[in-house]
């Protein structure tokens, strides 16, 4: 194989991976807040995708220091929320979170991950 159309293989082949990298970071961290209404109204639409959903913690708190065990409540409507993992040092009720995860078949939303605002960063 000629040198010159061996560089440009390799150029091709570093530009369609490159392209492909991209590609697979923006669809996969593209990734908007649902409201629960939505959740509500069309389960079968989320069922099996992760979502992220936003909403305030409300009670009660059930679960141990590896699990948990609350629902989340968006305006008028509402989710009950499963994680397993470390809960976040600053959890508690009445605090706004999102939460990333997946819908179970019975509408539940079952969290892999639990992100909260720290309030020292927003208290003027």
């Amino acid at each position: 194989m000629k040198p010159k159309l061996l560089k440009i293989l390799i150029i091709l082949a570093i530009i369609f991976v490159a392209g492909y990298l991209i590609f697979q970071a923006s669809t996969t961290f593209v990734n908007p807040y649902i409201p629960i209404s939505d959740l509500k109204n069309d389960t079968e639409a989320y069922y099996g995708r992760e979502i992220q959903v936003i909403g305030n913690v409300t009670g009660p708190l059930t679960g141990d220091s590896e699990s948990l065990k609350f629902t989340l409540k968006d305006g008028e409507d509402d989710i009950i929320v499963s994680y397993k993992g470390p809960i976040p040092q600053n959890f508690m009720e009445g605090i706004n979170v999102v939460v990333i995860g997946e819908l179970d078949s019975e509408g539940q939303l079952i969290a892999n991950q639990i992100l909260t605002k720290c309030p020292s960063k927003y208290v003027t």
